[in-house]
C-alpha cells in the first residue's frame, strides 16, 4: 500500500505501534493540530522529522519521507548504524589571518 505524503505515513506508523495522537505530541514535544486532517498535506520540516525520529527510533526516515522500502529499521540495519557524540568535541578558536 503507497501512502501519500509523509504525514499519512507517520500517522500510519502511529497507528500499527498503538500510539495516539496526544501521546505523539507528548513525547515529540510538537503542537496539537500538526497531524489534524485540514494540515495532513503540509510538509514536514527538517527540525519536526529529527524530533520523530529521535523519539521513534525504530522508524525508517527513508520511508517516511519517500514511503520506499520498510517502515521500521531491521537489527542489521541497527547494527550497521554509526552514531557521532558531538558531546565529545572540543571547540577550537579560529583566528584571523
Amino acid at each position: 500500500m503507497n501512502i501519500a505524503n509523509s504525514k499519512e505515513r507517520l500517522l500510519q506508523y502511529l497507528d500499527i505501534k498503538g500510539i495516539s495522537k496526544a501521546q505523539f505530541y507528548r513525547e515529540t514535544q510538537i503542537k496539537r493540530g500538526f497531524l489534524d486532517a485540514d494540515k495532513l498535506n503540509a510538509s514536514i520540516s527538517d527540525k519536526f522529522l529529527a524530533r520523530i525520529v529521535g523519539v521513534y527510533s525504530d522508524l525508517k526516515l527513508s520511508w517516511l519521507i519517500t514511503g520506499a522500502g520498510e517502515m521500521e529499521h531491521t537489527e542489521a540495519t541497527k547494527s550497521n548504524a554509526v552514531w557521532v557524540d558531538y558531546n565529545n568535541f572540543k571547540l577550537v578558536p579560529l583566528v584571523g589571518k
